[in-house]
């Protein structure tokens, strides 16, 4: 009985089939690294909480790689531990956060959830004016910002930033050019003499 293939025959057939299987080892192994890359672990709750501490005290937040992982570990936290007694904290701190990365947006909605879950915080103030600025001066979002400055002037009526609270709430929706050029046109009819 002859064999179908001749040896050099025999050869290039197994070296086809080495390098196929050496594709097909290859092609699995790059399904397996991305489906792994796209499914990360849950982090425990210490762990979250033990991660933010550190990056939160110190500079290492200047690095925009440890500022976009600390964001990303925040809203993990604040999504997945709401009843936790440091969401309160990291919180305001995610909205201090995106103001940093000038993510403006996710600032105000950090500081409205802020304002609407921790009325009786030290921070409340603070975060009902943060939220009615950024909504108007950012976002141009001009219910929102009428709805967190009034809000603020009406609980918070001898607060130092009351006046420019009322003076947003005046001017909602005008560029700084457009307040500017009100000024000076009511300063020119001030200085006009009465008949």
């Amino acid at each position: 009985m002859q064999n179908e293939f001749s040896e050099p025959s025999r050869l290039l057939y197994f070296r086809h089939m080495i390098r196929t299987l050496f594709i097909l080892v290859g092609i699995f192994f790059l399904i397996s690294c991305q489906s792994k890359q796209g499914h990360t672990a849950q982090r425990s709750e210490e762990e979250l909480i033990a991660l933010l501490h550190g990056w939160s005290n110190s500079d290492s937040l200047q690095n925009p790689e440890i500022a976009d992982k600390y964001s990303l570990a925040l809203s993990e936290f604040l999504s997945q531990y709401p009843n936790n007694p440091e969401h309160e904290n990291f919180l305001f701190l995610a909205g201090q956060q995106a103001v940093k990365q000038k993510d403006f947006a996710t600032a105000a909605s950090y500081y409205a959830q802020f304002a609407n879950s921790y009325p009786n915080s030290r921070s409340h103030a603070d975060a009902l004016f943060a939220a009615g600025f950024l909504y108007n001066n950012e976002v141009h979002n001009i219910d929102s910002a009428t709805k967190y400055y009034s809000m603020f002037i009406d609980l918070y009526p001898e607060h130092m930033l009351k006046d420019a609270a009322e003076s947003e709430l005046e001017h909602l929706g005008e560029s700084p050019e457009q307040m500017l050029e009100k000024f000076k046109t009511n300063q020119d009819s001030a200085k006009e003499p009465l008949q």
